[in-house]
């Protein structure tokens, strides 16, 4: 493996020293361990679309070891960064010394350094869909910010922003600056969302020539010392906490910024506190001590799979073999990357080799693999047997099996040894990934184990014939692995099942959009032989008749449809007869990038929890899905998740990105929704499948403007202004497998489960009008659900506190608010269906003259059921016509308001002039004289 000790060195020269010993590195199980003070298995997965740079590697090691003494140093000399694992991609040359790397595309704390366009620019950023405390999805860098000084100029320091960035990574701290976006009140403008609360800042405007004219802004002070999350970049930093104990930077709770709205006024700190990673408090080192780093290279290699394939005897119900070997023969023929490497082992109480490994160049090759595929089944099952010799498979020809992957696919227990606890650990031993994907109900329990053991994925089918879930689950083993699109591997667009008659057809239609087409290919399995015809943009009519040479019936139970010569943008629908007799059928639509990938629409979704679940009735279990065409996210999406549920039919839950519930950030391209109690159906496995549809006129890509979001803000500056550029997107279509959880200790009565879910938490509470004059101010709001997001609340409760020292004090907390009388809210209407708009005026007859209100809300449901206290919004009562001047002492926190009337005015005036009248008149005597 090749190893780089970041230790001290001159700059520009080439640190790297390649050892002579070959480590693997399983990156599916590399998440990021804290041993002692030091971090060790931080992967950095630089993307296909990056052209090989040494200098890349030089800049970036320089980048990390001064990010490591940053983190040393603001989380006083608790951790550093001691190890990272670099990930290069395939393309670049090949190194024998070099790693294994196994997949990169579901481990934990990685950075992304990609070329890939996005909204952000260069500007790194991490995306943080699952709020506060909580890890981010990675950290995003590009090869420009990390080899062009001119360009990482712009953020500050490189070492600074790494560690701002890593903190929403892996302690989920959100941002302390404001964002314009955020900030409707012009009185919170006014009082800027500085961390710490006393710090001064000076304005000076530059003329940058070519009439650009830029403002900066800096703290007065240069040896103030501020909050990382809020000027990451000022000369002293540090993470905010609760007290100014130690000479601490005391958090800003009155702050208008994410991590108030996320965190509930908690200070960065105090959510670091509860992480793992400081729960106990270590002796800590010394800052100016130079800590050494380790950077492990790996390459990945072309993907190598082995399917593992159940033939009991169960596996003859319901057609389940033959819709095994259509599914898999499918993946084979049409989705497998080009230059991967497939072998087949099938098993029942023994197992036996059907393909050694195939490298796979031609269309042949691929035809030749699914002869292999088996055709007979019965006798009983010993999974432990096909994993041992799919493992042998794996290593027959290679060094080592490391960096392969097993996918097994079987629908019952396990009942004949070896069992999968007898091979397991040299599964692990060997850093061999296991994908599963567990047929009906009755697979065993072990599918999912050997799957989270060993950094896999776990899928569920029920083989109900309504079921797509075996196709979309094979698809989304093909395109994992990868946070950015493989444009070798085509996309799922549309699955449909069914069942069909001589008179009684399945009919749908599917969209390609313009950045698909290469290889678009309509798949129909069936139990009994169907006809199949499509209809396409400009009337454009194909059958056996019309286009028999784009149809290929090499596959047994299975009719291929190629589009490749005929294909165009637009909709394009199909008709499925059977010819006989009744027929079950499944469609699977897909189709490769036409271009080089970078900007194909493209869907991630995930279940973040975990996925073992003790039933509770205020059981929720959130389900994400990410929309994006390259990078750049993806806005107004329909996006539905089809839950397949045991001892009842599929549920279809709405996913939204409207800052609502489970979704924290509106309009990041991120939908979410909660799988509440109420939506489950009894023990066992749930599987998911995401269905994404772009609306003509409605949906749009983000190409630009989106500021600081999750990011690090620019130099001079102190607060994001966040102004989205969308361009229309227009239709499309995808399809995505989530995986799998499973319930268990489910009540064999559902009408004795209780009402136990509260409404969400409010997070965008606005004074949308501060205007006072007429003694009220305006707020506004997005409603919640009477369940977290799902359905209607039953009432909003207001409470208020004008002591701002109270809320600013170390002892705050829910009980020291006060109920704002119903009299003092105005037009108060009952709660609207959940992403609503909601508004009300507040009346201000409780305060005195330029008096502070603090405020806050929550909504409760109709069986009482409180949701958490909103974030907090302030507003000063003004009386007219009196002009207020408002300055604040940023020294002491006070606040004065010197009230100037007119009649004041106006005396004063009079005086001036009689005083000068005066000294005139003594002048012009003194002269006479």
């Amino acid at each position: 493996m090749a190893t780089r000790i970041g230790c001290g060195r001159n700059p520009g020269v080439m640190l790297w020293m390649i050892m002579m010993t070959l480590t693997q590195v399983n990156l599916c199980q590399a998440k990021a361990m804290l041993e002692d003070h030091g971090y060790k298995g931080i992967t950095v997965v630089i993307n296909r679309d990056v052209p090989e740079d040494k200098v890349l590697l030089t800049k970036l090691e320089e980048s990390l070891t001064e990010a490591s003494k940053v983190l040393l140093q603001t989380t006083r000399g608790q951790v550093y960064f001691e190890e990272f694992i670099i990930v290069l991609p395939e393309t670049w040359t090949k190194n024998p010394q070099y790693g294994i790397a196994n997949n990169t595309g579901d481990s934990t704390e990685q950075i992304l350094i990609s070329s890939t366009k996005s909204e952000y620019g260069d500007a790194p950023y991490v995306k943080q869909p699952r709020g506060c405390g909580q890890p981010g999805l990675f950290m995003h860098l590009t090869p420009s910010y990390i080899t062009d000084d001119s360009i990482s100029a712009k953020w500050g320091p490189r070492g600074k922003t790494i560690v701002h960035e890593w903190a929403h990574l892996r302690w989920g701290i959100f941002d302390e600056y404001m964002t314009e976006k955020r900030s409707k009140n012009q009185q919170e403008k006014k009082s800027k969302a500085k961390c710490p609360r006393n710090v001064k800042f000076t304005k000076e405007v530059v003329n940058l020539g070519k009439g650009v004219i830029k403002t900066k802004v800096f703290p007065r002070n240069s040896s103030s010392i501020l909050s990382i999350m809020f000027t990451h970049y000022a000369e002293k930093v540090e993470f905010c906490d609760k007290s100014t104990k130690e000479g601490n930077v005391l958090h800003n709770v009155l702050a208008s910024n994410r991590q108030n709205i996320h965190c509930n006024k908690k200070s960065a700190w105090e959510v670091m506190k509860e992480h793992s990673d400081f729960k106990e408090e270590r002796h800590p080192l010394p800052f100016e001590e130079t800590r050494p780093i380790q950077f492990k290279y790996v390459q990945v290699l072309p993907r190598r799979r082995v399917f593992v394939l159940d033939i009991s005897g169960s596996m003859t119900v319901d057609h389940r073999l033959t819709r095994m070997r259509s599914s898999v023969s499918d993946m084979i023929l049409n989705m497998l990357e080009v230059n991967s490497t497939v072998g087949i082992v099938e098993f029942n109480n023994l197992a036996s080799v059907r393909s050694q490994c195939v490298t796979i160049v031609t269309k042949a090759d691929r035809k030749s693999l699914i002869t292999k595929l088996p055709t007979d089944a019965g006798g009983g099952t010993s999974i432990g047997a096909g994993l041992r010799l799919g493992l042998e498979v794996l290593h027959k020809g290679m060094n080592t099996p490391a960096g392969g992957t097993l996918v097994v696919v079987s629908d019952g227990e396990e009942n004949t040894a070896p069992y999968v606890r007898d091979i397991l650990p040299e599964i692990q031993s060997k850093s061999v990934v296991v994908d599963t994907i567990s047929l009906t109900k009755e697979a065993s329990s072990v599918m999912s184990l050997m799957s989270s053991s060993t950094g896999g994925q776990s899928f569920f089918d029920s083989a109900n014939y309504n079921s797509t879930a075996l196709i979309d689950s094979l698809a989304a083993i093909v395109t994992s692995g990868g946070l950015t699109h493989d444009p070798r591997v085509p996309l799922l667009l549309h699955t449909e099942a069914g069942t069909v008659s001589i008179n009684s057809p399945l009919t749908g239609e599917f969209y390609v959009d313009n950045t698909l087409g290469e290889d678009t290919t309509v798949s129909v399995s069936f139990t009994s032989t169907v006809n199949v015809s499509l209809t396409g943009p400009g009337n454009l009519t194909i059958s056996r008749d019309t286009h028999p040479g784009l149809y290929i019936t090499e596959v047994d139970n299975m009719i291929m449809i190629q589009l490749s010569e005929v294909i165009k943008n637009g909709t394009w629908s199909y008709r499925i007869t059977a010819t006989q007799v009744d027929s079950h059928v499944v469609v699977t639509v897909q189709s490769r990038a036409s271009k080089d990938g970078s900007d194909v629409i493209q869907v991630l979704s995930w279940l973040p929890e975990e996925h073992n679940l003790d039933f509770a009735p205020d059981q929720k279990l959130a389900i994400y899905a990410e929309v994006t065409r390259g990078r750049s996210s993806v806005l107004n999406s329909q996006v539905v998740a089809i839950i397949e549920r045991p001892q009842s039919g599929p549920l279809r839950i709405d996913l939204r990105d409207n800052g609502v519930g489970s979704d924290i950030t509106e309009d990041d391209g991120i939908y979410s929704a909660y799988i509440l109690a109420k939506d489950l159906s009894g023990d066992g496995r749930y599987g998911i499948k995401v269905k994404v549809e772009g609306v003509d006129g409605l949906t749009s890509v983000v190409v630009g403007g989106r500021g600081g979001s999750s990011g690090a803000l620019e130099v001079d500056t102190d607060e994001s202004i966040e102004e989205l550029v969308t361009e229309e997107l227009g239709r499309f279509e995808r399809v995505r497998s989530a995986g799998l959880f499973a319930v268990s200790g489910f009540p064999s009565d559902m009408t004795s489960i209780p009402d136990a879910i509260p409404p969400s938490r409010i997070t965008d509470l606005t004074v949308s009008n501060d205007d006072t004059k007429d003694g009220a101010a305006e707020l506004e709001w997005t409603s919640v659900g009477g369940d977290m997001d799902i359905g209607t609340a039953a009432k909003y409760t207001f409470y208020f506190i004008t002591d701002l020292d109270l809320v600013d004090s170390a002892g705050f907390n829910d009980s020291m608010w006060s109920e704002v009388n119903q009299t003092y809210l105005r037009d108060l209407r009952s709660p609207q269906p959940a992403g609503s708009r909601e508004r009300v005026n507040i009346s201000l007859d409780l305060l005195g003259d330029n008096d502070t209100l603090v405020l806050c809300v929550r909504a409760t449901d109709d069986v009482g059921n409180a949701g958490e206290l909103s974030n907090i919004v302030s507003v000063t009562r003004v009386r007219d016509p009196d002009v207020v001047t408002k300055v604040e002492d940023a020294e002491s926190n006070t606040k004065f308001y010197i009230l100037v009337t007119v009649p004041l005015v106006l005396a004063v005036a009079l005086l001036a002039a009689l005083i000068t009248g005066l000294v005139l008149v003594g002048w012009r005597s003194g002269k006479l004289k």
